[in-house]
Formats: C-alpha cells, sequence, structure tokens
C-alpha cells in the first residue's frame, strides 16, 4: 500500500496522525494502535504479515482481530487514503509493540469538507500553482 498522494497529505504529529483527503474535503485523525498499522501498510507490509507478528500481543484475539484489522485497512481505501501498490513491498514484519493491542479506529471529519473543497490551493498541477482547468 502507499499514500494516496495525489489527494491526500498525512502528518503524524506528536502520535496522532492527520489525514486530509482534499478530494472529498474530509479529514481523519487516527493514533495508537491504527497509526501503527498505517505505518506498517506504507513500510510495505501486508494485512498477514501484520497479523502473524502481532499474534502473542497482549490484548489481540487471533479469532476476532483479522477480520477487525481487514476492516480497517478496507476502510482507509475506501476514503482514498492509501491505495494499492503493484510494486511489491517490502519483506520487514512489523513486531509486536509494547502496548496492548485494541481494535483500530480511524476517526472522520468532514466539518470543514466545503470549504477544503473550495481551496482553490489544492488545484497545484506538476508545473505549479495555479493549474488552468482542461
Amino acid at each position: 500500500m502507499r499514500i494516496n498522494d495525489e489527494n491526500v497529505s498525512a502528518e503524524d504529529v506528536d502520535g496522532e496522525l492527520i489525514a486530509i483527503n482534499f478530494a472529498t474535503g474530509r479529514y481523519f485523525a487516527m493514533q495508537g494502535v491504527a497509526l501503527e498499522i498505517w505505518n506498517w501498510l506504507l513500510a510495505g507490509q501486508n494485512v498477514e504479515q501484520i497479523v502473524a507478528a502481532q499474534t502473542g500481543r497482549a490484548g489481540f484475539d487471533p479469532a476476532t482481530a483479522p477480520q477487525r484489522l481487514q476492516a480497517f485497512v478496507d476502510q482507509l481505501l475506501a476514503e482514498g487514503l492509501i491505495i494499492a501498490d503493484v510494486s511489491g513491498g517490502r519483506s520487514a514484519v512489523a513486531g509486536p509493540a509494547a502496548t496492548p493491542w485494541h481494535d483500530p479506529v480511524l476517526e472522520e471529519f468532514d466539518d470543514m469538507a466545503a470549504m477544503l473543497k473550495l481551496d482553490p490551493v489544492i488545484d497545484i498541477a506538476v508545473d505549479g500553482w495555479p493549474a488552468a482547468p482542461a
């Protein structure tokens, strides 16, 4: 997986990731396990690798956690925050963190959607700003 850098900007601010999808005007926050998963996905790991590495982590239930992890990844994809990366990724495996596992949560906000979609700065083209409509 990789960030959808055509439409999304994301920044880790003191352990909380803030991601903005400029195409939809929605913004998102994630922290804890959700942020760990985000980083593992962007490092090239797939759901199966993450699940295998988390087995044995405090709070990780192998009967339910894999489905909830997949649902979280599906949500990231559906919101357009990440996209599939066909380059194959890396072979590094996520190690279990010292903190207990909990279901990943993607907080969603749309209170600024209208303003974000009106902002002309998001219309930057490869040649710079402003981008003339085609």
